[in-house]
């Protein structure tokens, strides 16, 4: 099989990937004077050039993470300990999430593949039905299956973990260029997924039906990160504008929130003081927005510089971790 350059850092973030106390409108007050850097850790990858991208924490309580050009999956254990597990068949490994079986599930870029990982490193590998599908993000359905983003394609993916012999099933959208990317479960049993070429949110349910695709309220916005907040709403990045924004289940979009002073966003994740941090790669930061009580955004940069910042996840002691993919890096954030 011929192996495909890994994707530059450019075209990674071309993947990415209210209620109570705030007011939402275009933006925020003018943001307070810069904060010291809390960028707290920076863990070296063992592989040189590994570039890692995706990012997840494994039902074991340590964290995961997808190594694109090395074609491996690194762990680092809650002590700082790092491993890795190398694919038997290469294939790009990208968006990486902890399925409901407890095992790790990986899309695979270049081998066109959904893998399953044991927590010991044993892989199992299935083929994606479309050729050069480019699958992206991965995520627990509702349902219990793994559903994913095929961003070449322009279709969603999915497959049953508790099947006998699981098979990868598709969804094709309406406009094959509309370059899905994250995807996340929703608090209404349906799913949602962000199209960073079309600039639009998409709704998908479990049977397999595109319920609605509605446009950023900014155009070529290009959409990135999206999560689900307590609010019930679904709330993205949106990297082209640097801007937050947020839609109901019903596909009401409200105004965006400007992320000012940063100037690009993607990798959105929940801390646990219910705040949302970001990275902005094209400022070498990690970014914080604060929804409840006093609203406000600020960054702290990343130790590493032109570190390449692309994913995170929450950690069992509560910090922001991320892949820094040109760093080599993953890197910690306390607050």
């Amino acid at each position: 099989m011929r192996r495909l350059a890994p994707l530059t850092v450019l075209g990674l973030l071309a993947l990415a990937a209210c209620g109570k106390g705030g007011t939402l409108g275009s933006g925020f007050p003018t943001p307070a004077p810069p904060t010291p850097p809390k960028v707290t850790g920076e863990f070296k990858v063992p592989t040189a050039g590994g570039q890692p991208a995706g990012i997840a924490r494994g039902a074991d309580g340590a964290l995961y993470f997808t190594e694109q050009a090395a074609n491996k999956v690194g762990r680092i254990a809650v002590d700082g300990t790092l491993t890795e597990f190398a694919l038997p068949n290469g294939g790009g490994p990208f968006g990486i999430t902890s399925g409901p079986d407890n095992n790790l599930w990986l899309v695979e870029r270049t081998g066109n593949r959904v893998a399953k990982m044991t927590l010991t490193g044993t892989f199992t590998e299935y083929a994606i039905p479309t050729p050069n599908a480019g699958a992206a993000y991965i995520t627990t359905g509702p349902d219990g299956q793994l559903w994913f983003t095929e961003q070449s394609a322009g279709k969603i993916g999915f497959i049953n973990p508790t099947a006998v012999t699981p098979v990868v099933q598709e969804v094709a959208l309406a406009n094959a260029g509309a370059g899905p990317s994250a995807i996340t479960a929703g608090p209404d049993g349906a799913l949602y997924f962000t199209e960073i070429t079309a600039s639009k949110i998409g709704r998908i349910n479990t049977q397999g039906q595109v319920t609605f695709e509605v446009p950023t309220p900014t155009a070529n916005a290009q959409p990135s990160s999206i999560v689900q907040f307590q609010d019930g709403y679904l709330w993205f990045t949106e990297n082209g504008a640097a801007k937050l924004g947020r839609v109901s289940t019903q596909g009401v979009m409200t105004p965006e929130i400007s992320l000012a002073p940063a100037t690009s966003a993607a990798g959105l994740v929940i801390g646990s003081d219910n705040a949302f941090y970001f990275l902005d790669a094209a400022q070498n930061s990690v970014g914080q927005v604060k929804i409840l009580g006093t609203p406000g955004v600020k960054e702290f940069a990343i130790t590493t510089a032109a570190s390449g910042p692309l994913n995170a996840t929450l950690g069992t002691d509560g910090r922001v971790y991320f892949t820094e993919t040109t760093g080599n890096q993953i890197g910690q954030l306390s607050y």
